[in-house]
Protein backbone atom coordinates (compact mmCIF):
# COMPACT_ATOMS: atom_id res chain seq x y z
CA UNK A 1 0.00 0.00 0.00
CA UNK A 2 1.62 3.26 -1.14
CA UNK A 3 0.58 5.28 1.93
CA UNK A 4 2.30 2.81 4.30
CA UNK A 5 5.05 5.40 4.72
CA UNK A 6 2.63 7.79 6.40
CA UNK A 7 1.41 4.95 8.61
CA UNK A 8 4.94 4.26 9.78
CA UNK A 9 6.42 7.76 9.86
CA UNK A 10 3.44 9.88 10.82
CA UNK A 11 1.52 7.29 12.81
CA UNK A 12 -1.54 7.95 10.66
CA UNK A 13 -4.09 5.82 8.84
CA UNK A 14 -5.11 5.70 5.21
CA UNK A 15 -8.45 5.49 3.46
CA UNK A 16 -9.52 5.57 -0.19
CA UNK A 17 -9.75 8.84 -2.12
CA UNK A 18 -13.54 9.25 -2.18
CA UNK A 19 -16.09 12.02 -1.86
CA UNK A 20 -16.75 13.41 1.62
CA UNK A 21 -19.48 15.21 3.47
CA UNK A 22 -17.23 18.29 3.57
CA UNK A 23 -18.02 18.84 -0.11
CA UNK A 24 -21.30 20.38 1.04
CA UNK A 25 -19.40 23.36 2.45
CA UNK A 26 -19.04 26.40 0.25
CA UNK A 27 -15.56 27.68 -0.51
CA UNK A 28 -16.29 30.89 1.41
CA UNK A 29 -17.09 28.83 4.48
CA UNK A 30 -13.78 27.01 4.11
CA UNK A 31 -11.91 30.27 3.55
CA UNK A 32 -13.45 31.78 6.69
CA UNK A 33 -11.80 29.06 8.79
CA UNK A 34 -8.47 30.76 8.09
CA UNK A 35 -9.45 34.33 8.95
CA UNK A 36 -7.02 36.04 11.29
CA UNK A 37 -6.74 39.43 12.96
CA UNK A 38 -4.72 41.57 10.58
CA UNK A 39 -4.57 44.34 13.17
CA UNK A 40 -2.26 42.32 15.43
CA UNK A 41 1.18 43.97 15.64
CA UNK A 42 3.69 42.80 13.04
CA UNK A 43 6.76 42.34 15.18
CA UNK A 44 10.08 40.82 14.19
CA UNK A 45 13.13 40.55 16.46
CA UNK A 46 16.64 39.71 15.24
CA UNK A 47 18.45 37.36 17.61
CA UNK A 48 21.67 37.14 15.60
CA UNK A 49 22.98 37.78 12.10
CA UNK A 50 26.10 37.05 10.10
CA UNK A 51 27.54 37.65 6.67
CA UNK A 52 28.32 35.02 4.07
CA UNK A 53 30.02 36.97 1.35
CA UNK A 54 27.50 39.42 -0.07
CA UNK A 55 24.62 37.67 1.73
CA UNK A 56 23.23 38.46 5.17
CA UNK A 57 21.57 35.66 7.19
CA UNK A 58 19.53 36.65 10.24
CA UNK A 59 18.05 34.39 12.92
CA UNK A 60 14.74 36.03 13.83
CA UNK A 61 11.55 35.58 15.78
CA UNK A 62 8.33 37.06 14.44
CA UNK A 63 4.82 37.36 15.80
CA UNK A 64 2.64 34.59 14.42
CA UNK A 65 -1.02 33.79 15.01
CA UNK A 66 -2.26 35.49 18.20
CA UNK A 67 1.23 36.98 18.57
CA UNK A 68 2.86 33.65 19.41
CA UNK A 69 6.56 33.63 18.46
CA UNK A 70 7.75 31.80 15.33
CA UNK A 71 11.41 31.24 14.42
CA UNK A 72 12.74 31.96 10.95
CA UNK A 73 15.82 32.81 8.97
CA UNK A 74 15.85 35.91 6.79
CA UNK A 75 18.36 35.57 3.97
CA UNK A 76 18.96 38.72 1.95
CA UNK A 77 21.33 40.45 -0.44
CA UNK A 78 23.40 43.37 0.78
CA UNK A 79 22.92 45.50 -2.31
CA UNK A 80 20.30 48.23 -2.41
CA UNK A 81 17.27 48.04 -4.64
CA UNK A 82 13.80 46.56 -4.90
CA UNK A 83 13.98 42.83 -4.29
CA UNK A 84 11.81 39.83 -5.00
CA UNK A 85 10.89 37.63 -2.02
CA UNK A 86 10.40 33.91 -1.39
CA UNK A 87 8.89 32.12 1.60
CA UNK A 88 10.18 28.57 2.16
CA UNK A 89 8.53 25.88 4.32
CA UNK A 90 10.29 22.58 4.97
CA UNK A 91 8.97 19.03 5.01
CA UNK A 92 7.26 17.64 8.13
CA UNK A 93 10.29 16.34 9.97
CA UNK A 94 12.67 18.88 8.48
CA UNK A 95 13.78 22.23 9.82
CA UNK A 96 14.09 25.78 8.52
CA UNK A 97 17.65 24.96 7.40
CA UNK A 98 16.34 22.72 4.58
CA UNK A 99 16.31 25.47 1.95
CA UNK A 100 19.13 27.60 3.37
CA UNK A 101 21.54 26.85 0.53
CA UNK A 102 18.88 27.64 -2.10
CA UNK A 103 17.94 30.87 -0.33
CA UNK A 104 21.61 31.89 -0.26
CA UNK A 105 21.91 31.28 -4.01
CA UNK A 106 18.79 33.35 -4.62
CA UNK A 107 20.08 36.17 -2.41
CA UNK A 108 23.10 36.48 -4.68
CA UNK A 109 20.60 37.18 -7.47
CA UNK A 110 18.76 39.84 -5.45
CA UNK A 111 16.02 37.88 -3.64
CA UNK A 112 15.03 38.12 0.03
CA UNK A 113 13.93 34.80 1.55
CA UNK A 114 12.14 33.87 4.77
CA UNK A 115 12.65 30.29 5.95
CA UNK A 116 10.08 29.43 8.58
CA UNK A 117 10.17 26.88 11.36
CA UNK A 118 6.83 25.08 10.97
CA UNK A 119 6.98 21.75 12.83
CA UNK A 120 4.58 19.06 11.62
CA UNK A 121 1.55 18.19 13.72
CA UNK A 122 -1.45 16.51 12.15
CA UNK A 123 -4.19 18.39 13.97
CA UNK A 124 -6.78 20.75 12.54
CA UNK A 125 -5.78 23.57 14.91
CA UNK A 126 -2.12 23.26 13.97
CA UNK A 127 -2.90 23.27 10.23
CA UNK A 128 -4.83 26.52 10.59
CA UNK A 129 -2.20 28.12 12.83
CA UNK A 130 0.59 27.13 10.42
CA UNK A 131 -1.19 28.65 7.41
CA UNK A 132 -1.76 31.86 9.36
CA UNK A 133 1.91 32.02 10.39
CA UNK A 134 2.90 31.88 6.71
CA UNK A 135 0.48 34.70 5.98
CA UNK A 136 1.88 36.69 8.91
CA UNK A 137 5.45 36.52 7.61
CA UNK A 138 4.09 37.59 4.22
CA UNK A 139 2.49 40.59 5.95
CA UNK A 140 5.80 41.39 7.63
CA UNK A 141 7.86 41.16 4.44
CA UNK A 142 5.46 43.53 2.73
CA UNK A 143 6.13 46.20 5.36
CA UNK A 144 9.69 46.42 4.02
CA UNK A 145 10.34 49.17 1.50
CA UNK A 146 12.86 47.03 -0.39
CA UNK A 147 10.39 44.24 -1.27
CA UNK A 148 8.54 44.34 -4.58
CA UNK A 149 4.99 43.13 -3.76
CA UNK A 150 4.47 42.02 -7.35
CA UNK A 151 7.40 39.57 -7.15
CA UNK A 152 6.69 37.22 -4.25
CA UNK A 153 6.78 33.42 -4.23
CA UNK A 154 6.13 30.46 -1.99
CA UNK A 155 8.04 27.15 -1.91
CA UNK A 156 6.94 24.16 0.16
CA UNK A 157 8.02 20.54 0.38
CA UNK A 158 5.71 17.74 1.58
CA UNK A 159 4.12 19.28 4.71
CA UNK A 160 5.07 22.68 3.31
CA UNK A 161 3.39 21.82 -0.01
CA UNK A 162 0.29 20.49 1.76
CA UNK A 163 -0.01 23.87 3.49
CA UNK A 164 0.77 25.51 0.15
CA UNK A 165 -2.24 23.78 -1.40
CA UNK A 166 -4.45 25.61 1.10
CA UNK A 167 -2.61 28.89 0.52
CA UNK A 168 -3.17 28.60 -3.23
CA UNK A 169 -6.85 29.34 -2.69
CA UNK A 170 -6.39 31.90 0.09
CA UNK A 171 -3.54 34.08 -1.13
CA UNK A 172 -3.34 36.41 -4.11
CA UNK A 173 0.04 37.86 -3.14
CA UNK A 174 2.25 35.14 -4.59
CA UNK A 175 3.20 35.47 -8.24
CA UNK A 176 4.30 31.85 -8.26
CA UNK A 177 4.36 28.77 -6.04
CA UNK A 178 6.59 25.70 -6.12
CA UNK A 179 4.88 22.75 -4.42
CA UNK A 180 6.95 19.61 -3.93
CA UNK A 181 5.40 16.21 -3.14
CA UNK A 182 2.29 17.63 -1.50
CA UNK A 183 -0.71 15.70 -0.17
CA UNK A 184 -4.08 16.83 -1.58
CA UNK A 185 -6.37 15.11 0.95
CA UNK A 186 -4.67 14.95 4.32
CA UNK A 187 -7.95 13.90 5.93
CA UNK A 188 -7.43 10.46 4.33
CA UNK A 189 -4.32 10.02 6.44
CA UNK A 190 -5.52 11.60 9.67
CA UNK A 191 -7.78 10.01 12.28
CA UNK A 192 -10.55 12.00 13.94
CA UNK A 193 -12.64 13.09 10.96
CA UNK A 194 -12.21 16.84 11.53
CA UNK A 195 -9.84 17.64 8.64
CA UNK A 196 -12.06 17.21 5.58
CA UNK A 197 -13.13 20.85 5.29
CA UNK A 198 -9.51 22.04 5.12
CA UNK A 199 -8.28 19.47 2.58
CA UNK A 200 -6.13 21.07 -0.09
CA UNK A 201 -8.20 19.84 -3.04
CA UNK A 202 -10.91 22.46 -2.57
CA UNK A 203 -8.36 25.28 -2.27
CA UNK A 204 -6.31 24.14 -5.26
CA UNK A 205 -9.49 24.33 -7.31
CA UNK A 206 -9.84 28.00 -6.31
CA UNK A 207 -6.25 29.06 -7.01
CA UNK A 208 -6.62 32.63 -8.16
CA UNK A 209 -3.21 33.87 -9.19
CA UNK A 210 0.13 32.90 -10.59
CA UNK A 211 1.97 30.06 -12.26
CA UNK A 212 2.80 26.85 -10.42
CA UNK A 213 5.65 24.35 -10.56
CA UNK A 214 4.65 20.95 -9.14
CA UNK A 215 7.46 18.52 -8.38
CA UNK A 216 6.90 14.84 -7.58
CA UNK A 217 9.04 11.74 -7.03
CA UNK A 218 8.50 8.59 -9.05
CA UNK A 219 9.24 6.30 -6.10
CA UNK A 220 7.67 8.41 -3.34
CA UNK A 221 7.06 6.28 -0.28
CA UNK A 222 4.64 8.80 1.27
CA UNK A 223 2.67 10.28 -1.65
CA UNK A 224 1.14 7.76 -4.06
CA UNK A 225 0.90 8.33 -7.79
CA UNK A 226 -2.86 8.57 -7.35
CA UNK A 227 -2.49 11.32 -4.75
CA UNK A 228 0.00 13.21 -6.92
CA UNK A 229 -2.33 13.04 -9.90
CA UNK A 230 -5.24 14.28 -7.76
CA UNK A 231 -3.05 17.19 -6.61
CA UNK A 232 -2.21 18.06 -10.23
CA UNK A 233 -5.75 17.81 -11.56
CA UNK A 234 -7.23 19.75 -8.64
CA UNK A 235 -5.01 22.78 -9.28
CA UNK A 236 -7.05 25.15 -11.42
CA UNK A 237 -4.20 27.42 -12.53
CA UNK A 238 -1.35 27.52 -15.07
CA UNK A 239 1.15 24.83 -14.04
CA UNK A 240 4.11 22.75 -15.03
CA UNK A 241 4.48 19.24 -13.59
CA UNK A 242 7.84 17.53 -13.32
CA UNK A 243 8.66 14.04 -12.10
CA UNK A 244 12.03 12.87 -10.79
CA UNK A 245 13.50 9.44 -10.03
CA UNK A 246 13.95 8.55 -6.40
CA UNK A 247 11.98 9.08 -3.23
CA UNK A 248 10.08 11.69 -1.28
CA UNK A 249 13.10 13.88 -0.51
CA UNK A 250 13.44 15.09 -4.12
CA UNK A 251 17.14 15.47 -3.44
CA UNK A 252 18.28 15.21 -7.03
CA UNK A 253 20.32 18.14 -8.29
CA UNK A 254 17.97 18.34 -11.27
CA UNK A 255 15.03 19.07 -8.95
CA UNK A 256 16.96 21.83 -7.19
CA UNK A 257 18.18 23.34 -10.45
CA UNK A 258 14.68 23.26 -11.95
CA UNK A 259 13.26 24.95 -8.85
CA UNK A 260 15.83 27.75 -8.80
CA UNK A 261 15.60 28.33 -12.54
CA UNK A 262 11.80 28.51 -12.24
CA UNK A 263 11.96 31.04 -9.40
CA UNK A 264 14.55 33.17 -11.19
CA UNK A 265 12.40 33.27 -14.31
CA UNK A 266 9.10 33.92 -12.55
CA UNK A 267 10.49 36.61 -10.23
CA UNK A 268 12.53 38.48 -12.82
CA UNK A 269 11.84 42.17 -13.15
CA UNK A 270 9.31 42.92 -15.91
Amino acid sequence: MRCLGFLIVFGLICSPLTETRAEALSFEQRRALFNYDKSDPLEIITKASFQEGAVKISDVIFSGKKNKPVSAFIVEPQQNGLHSAVIFVHWGFGTRTQFLEEATRLAKQGTVSALLSVPFLGSRKHFIRSVTNIQRITDILLTRHDIDPSRMAYVGHSWGATLGAILSGLETRFRTMVLMAGTPQFSRKAPGGDMEDIDGVAFLNQASRGNYLLQFAEADQFVSTQEAELFVHSLNAPKQVRWYPGGHGLEQQAATDDRLAWLSSQLAKP
